[in-house]
């Protein structure tokens, strides 16, 4: 792993000059993301060809998703613009997943929003603002996915969390 990463950034040094500034920038956090993924993976979970790519960009999607999901603007525009891709690209990368962006912006989102609900710490703020904090725009909206999702309104989870 060590040499076929010293070669490549030692190609990538010798034709910087010939990709222009931006070329190399753009490059050089490619080639960082496919290191950060090999070096992460175990030898049986690094993908070959084309998907070793991917896998790095989807990786890069989630972290950017973890990082802005309290923000009700977050979708999946915004994040493939954030790391550099095409909306349509970002939906292509993600169909080898059992989710789609959006199902995994909300599902982070109402993750969240139930682990907030239980916490003794947040116990003084009410649904909405939750609710509001996990970028959710509404109750009610919030509601109806809460409980679609977990089988139980926000407010049991809430109860239960008390008692």
């Amino acid at each position: 792993m060590g040499s076929i990463a010293a070669d490549m950034i030692a190609s990538l040094v010798q034709n910087a000059s010939e990709a222009g500034k931006q070329g190399a920038a753009y490059l050089a956090t490619q080639i960082l993301d496919i290191l950060a993924l090999a070096f992460e993976a175990g030898p049986t979970d690094i993908p070959g060809g084309p998907s070793l790519a991917q896998a790095a960009i989807r990786r890069r999607a989630l972290a950017y998703i973890d990082r802005r999901i309290s923000d009700a603007a977050l979708d999946p525009a915004m994040v493939a613009a954030a790391i550099g891709v095409s909306t349509r690209y970002l939906h292509r990368v993600f169909e080898s997943s059992e989710n789609s962006v959006s199902t995994h912006i909300r599902a982070k989102r109402l993750q969240r929003a139930r682990q907030d609900l239980s916490d003794e710490c947040l116990h003084h703020r009410s649904i909405s603002e939750i609710a509001v904090r996990n970028g959710f725009a509404n109750q009610s909206s919030f509601a109806t996915s809460f409980k679609k999702e977990f089988g139980v309104s926000p407010r049991s989870v809430r109860t239960a969390a008390r008692s």
